[in-house]
């Protein structure tokens, strides 16, 4: 059975201001622990817009490709089952998403 690797964690949050911030919150917890890890690199993205996660990932794929990231996305952000929204209310499809990663 082959393993499964990574080495960053990014997460990804998409919030309204009055909303709690989740993401925020996890990436707080992480870094208090970091300790624990060692070997994991951990980002907090916050996003407004699709163009910036269009972007983001684009980043991530380049990140990837050059440095041999091995990342995990977690998602703080507001979806239903075919779309995600961002804090600005635009939506990406679900099959776009799947497209990109």
């Amino acid at each position: 059975m082959k393993s499964f690797e990574f080495n960053k964690l990014i997460i990804i949050e998409s919030l309204c201001a009055d909303e709690p911030h989740t993401g925020t919150k996890l990436f707080n917890d992480v870094k208090l622990n970091e300790y624990r890890y060692s070997n994991l690199s951990v980002e907090l993205k916050t996003l407004q817009t699709k163009k910036e996660w269009e972007n983001l990932m684009d980043s991530i794929c380049g990140d990837c490709i050059k440095n041999g990231t091995k990342p995990i996305l977690h998602l703080e952000v507001h979806g239903s089952s075919d779309s995600l929204q961002f804090t600005d209310h635009s939506l990406i499809g679900i099959y776009e998403v799947g497209e990109q990663l």
